[in-house]
């Protein structure tokens, strides 16, 4: 198609055909059926018949936001010359989608002028939409109880449905989750469009005889489809026949385990590290709650304490220490036992970093202390959970295992919990503002990138979005959604910053685009980046504020309130964390300690 016009030329006009791959584009609209969380590909061709070159910007019409992009967004084309673009049409696994049909358009813009298009159909193939629901979902038996599952299908196509169930163990549950057992008959249904299919669940347990079983999350699973059910085994004998014995035995246990009752002690106007000790000297957990320093009225070290000095209570409660900002980490001078601090008016957070095989975590007015990196076992990528307050990180039994997310807590490391289950392996934990979900990466090779997937606890499983076009890496949350780099299979250095939705669909065009190393969003809602070795500062819409005019060897950046924390060095085995001024890059470098991956805790 052909459109004659002017756009301050003579002479223009554009042509726009749109062709299925292995198709010609001289048979007419294309039309090309979509499976539901597939992709389609389209090639549009850009015909140049003005008398002058054109920088054309391709858009796609038609389709609902974020399901159908264009790449390149902007060609050039010479007068009399073609160019051919990619168009990927992307179909979410939404629950209520059925079959439709959608009129696309390619559409061609010069100066902000439309000047050709061309249009195709993209079809919804038909496809089954399944949800599963468990009635009752609160089971309670002494030996076995019954459910049914219902199995509804709201979609267009009918289903053959796997059903499997699993008993979950809740993190305090005493006894051993393998003497509890579950089965469904049957275990394959058939689900034609709009029916509703009901198979029979049952759970079943050993016998107990005089306490009651710890509740147990039941999970049934089919076609992507969750529900679960909760049961709790009841004892065998009545509750009646023991209340004297248990009564007794627990004022009895209650005598026996009162805490003792201690007095808090003094701590206000010492330094904070000195506060810490004396209580924990006293029996105290001590807890720190650091004001902003914009309000300091000149005060150091602890300013106010609760409970208030003399307050009666029971041996290990916290004690909560406030001060002011102004006794910061400052400027941190490394040893090999422990690490020095001069206070400053900077990096005032806890920060976590990686050393070697290790995750360490530097608390203000503190040494280091090692978090994560047994013996036998490989730490990285440090982050914090802003909801717990707890160090999450990376772990490998082997440089070429599988990595696997978990999470303790900095002030007293024990067991870590292990965030990510499934099958993976899963990098670069990064947390949302509120922590109610996470985004990390499965890798799909070491330091390769992989897809992009997200975390909402207290599920463990990673939801992902498959892409076989990109390869994901880094991802960082803003208050506004999350940020991610990416880069297409099987390229070097061709590497984009974009915004993705819920859906985990990218949206709107690429904010930033290069040789890409390492991301960091500050609370502002700044970027900043490694490209092709420089350090860059760019706005939340991707306006460039300010860069390194000379590269360097960096590996990695966290902002620090309006500071930035880079790691420099041989990336991986020998860095070293420096501070500097986004707004003078090219500035002077403070040196905080040897390390790298930094992590701040805001």
């Amino acid at each position: 198609m052909f459109r004659e016009g002017t756009t301050g030329r003579h002479r223009h006009a554009i042509g726009v055909a749109l062709r299925v791959p292995g198709g010609t584009y001289d048979s007419g609209p294309p039309q090309i059926v979509v499976q539901p969380a597939a992709d389609a590909r389209l090639v549009v061709r850009v015909d140049n018949r003005s008398a002058d070159a054109e920088h054309l910007e391709l858009t796609v019409e038609g389709m609902p936001a974020g399901w159908a992009e264009v790449f390149p967004r902007t060609i050039h084309v010479p007068a009399g010359e073609q160019r051919e673009a990619d168009v990927t049409v992307h179909v979410p696994p939404h629950s209520d989608l059925k079959a439709a049909e959608w009129p696309l358009r390619v559409v061609a813009f010069a100066r902000g002028r439309r000047v050709g298009s061309a249009p195709a159909r993209v079809g919804v193939a038909p496809h089954a939409v399944v949800s599963l629901e468990v009635r009752p979902e609160q089971l309670r038996a002494r030996r076995r109880a019954h459910a049914e599952v219902h199995v509804r299908n709201d979609g267009d196509a009918a289903a053959e449905v796997d059903l499997t169930a699993t008993i979950v163990a809740a993190a305090t549950a005493r006894e051993d989750v393998g003497q509890l057992g579950c089965s469904l008959s049957p275990p394959c249904v058939r689900v034609g469009p709009g029916e509703d299919v009901v198979a029979r669940l049952e759970v079943h347990g050993p016998r107990r005889w005089l306490r009651r079983g710890e509740p147990m999350s039941v999970r049934v699973v089919g076609q992507g489809a969750t529900a679960e059910a909760t049961f709790q085994q009841r004892a065998a004998l009545p509750a009646w026949a023991l209340v004297v014995p248990m009564v007794v035995a627990a004022f009895a246990a209650y005598l026996s385990a009162r805490p003792s009752e201690v007095s808090v002690p003094q701590v206000t106007g010492l330094t904070v590290p000195e506060a810490r000790l004396k209580l924990r000297e006293a029996g105290l957990t001590p807890r720190q709650a650091p004001l902003p320093a914009e309000t300091a009225p000149g005060a150091a070290g602890v300013v106010r304490q609760d409970p208030p000095a003399g307050t009666e209570i029971a041996e290990g409660d916290a004690v909560t220490i406030s001060y002011y900002r102004g006794e910061g980490i400052g400027t941190v001078t490394p040893s090999v036992a422990r690490s020095s601090v001069a206070p400053s008016g900077s990096s005032q957070d806890p920060l976590a970093y990686a050393r070697g095989n290790q995750v360490l975590v530097l608390f203000p007015g503190e040494a280091e202390s090692a978090v994560g990196g047994a013996i036998g076992e490989l730490s990285s990528d440090p982050a914090w959970d802003p909801r717990t307050g707890h160090l999450v990180y990376v772990r490998r039994a082997a440089p070429d295992a599988d990595a696997e997310v978990v999470a303790v807590d900095p002030h007293a490391p024990g067991t870590p919990q292990v965030l990510t289950e499934g099958e993976g392996s899963f990098v670069s934990p990064a947390f949302s503002p509120d922590g109610g979900r996470f985004a990390v990466i499965s890798e799909v090779d070491l330091d390769a990138g992989g897809a992009l997937c997200v975390v909402v606890p207290p599920a463990t499983a990673p939801r992902c979005h498959a892409d076989d076009t990109f390869r994901y890496y880094r991802p960082e949350w803003s208050d506004d959604g999350l940020y991610t780099l990416r880069r297409k299979a099987g390229t070097t250095g061709q590497d984009e910053l974009i915004r993705v939705g819920a859906d985990l669909v990218p949206t709107g065009r690429p904010l930033v685009q290069g040789d890409l190393h390492a991301l960091a969003v500050a609370d502002d809602g700044r970027l900043a980046v490694i490209n092709a070795g420089k350090i860059e500062v760019h706005a939340p819409a991707g306006e460039l504020l300010a860069a390194q005019e000379v590269a360097g060897d960096y590996c990695d950046l966290a902002w620090s309130g309006n500071e930035l924390i880079v790691s420099r060095g041989t990336c991986g085995t020998n860095e070293e964390l420096l501070l500097l001024d986004p707004a003078t890059l090219d500035g002077d470098q403070t040196k905080l300690l040897d390390g790298g991956e930094p992590a701040v805790a805001g």
